[in-house]
């Protein structure tokens, strides 16, 4: 059974939003390092942190690498979920 919108928002602490940082947060580009959020993800992303359970984002990238691009609240992973930030 595929939860409502309204029982997601009830139960956000107990609830997750994982995403990737190429191509799902910032465009792809031709080189790595030029990498950005698309305006406003940082701030969604923020403020959707401090309501449910856990907000990450899982790439390929190193932890470090999207912890710095997108900042603190959300959970980064990286090496595809191998490291933890």
């Amino acid at each position: 059974m595929t939860p409502t919108p309204s029982d997601v928002s009830a139960r956000r602490a107990e609830a997750g939003i994982l995403l990737d940082f190429d191509g799902s947060l910032s465009e792809i580009v031709p080189v790595p390092e030029e990498a950005h959020p698309v305006d406003g993800a940082v701030d969604v992303l923020t403020a959707l942190a401090r309501s449910f359970r856990i907000v990450a984002v899982i790439s390929g990238r190193r932890a470090a690498d999207v912890a710095a691009r997108i900042g603190p609240g959300v959970r980064c992973f990286g090496l595809y979920g191998r490291e933890d930030e």
